[in-house]
């Protein structure tokens, strides 16, 4: 499989629970790394009906296909979801080390879907995967957050995160990756 790992973590913010789902080597191959596969997994799940603000979108957290490889520059991560601002394909790329990270923990990517009651945030550390309790970290901006998650699970910790903007789901709020 190269640098594919096989699976992609799923979380459903609904019910609270997380799932590691293969993909198969074929589907990788023809669908390659973030955008690809990405693309592939949002028109097998996403109904094309589903409002961009409910559970029934997905927020798919895609690693490029060289993240986590010493390849210069090569890893890219790529947020794909049905924009809340368009109704249509919304995609975002970004750089830095979350990518390879992800992919260390063993993940080509991240599906996300459903809705949570109350502020969460995703925590994976090593083969741990939980929805923590993130009620403190409401109303912060991205910088506050970072400095309170990386004081929580270290300093090396990499992470993605939103801001106000997000929570109130303003239609072109955005994901920091770090500060």
């Amino acid at each position: 499989m190269g640098t594919h790992q096989g699976k992609i973590l799923d979380v459903n913010l609904t019910t609270g629970t997380t799932k590691t789902t293969t993909v198969e080597e074929g589907v990788l191959r023809k669908f390659i790394g973030g955008s690809g596969l990405g693309a592939k997994l949002f028109l097998d799940r996403v109904p094309p009906d589903a409002d961009p603000l409910s559970g029934k979108n997905v927020l798919f957290l895609m690693a490029g296909p060289l993240g986590g490889t010493n390849f210069p520059t090569s890893s890219r991560l790529v947020a794909c979801f049905k924009s809340p601002l368009t109704n249509i394909w919304g995609q975002a790329s970004a750089g830095g080390s979350f990518a390879a990270e992800l992919k260390r923990a063993g993940y080509d990517g991240i599906a996300i879907s459903g809705a949570s009651s109350k502020p969460v945030y995703l925590s994976i550390e090593d083969d741990k995967v939980e929805i923590k309790d993130a009620a403190d970290l409401w109303g912060k901006d991205c910088y506050e957050t970072t400095d309170i998650l990386k004081e929580r699970h270290g300093a090396k910790a990499d992470m993605l995160e939103i801001g106000p903007a997000g929570e109130n789901l303003v239609k072109f709020a955005s994901i920091l990756n770090g500060k």
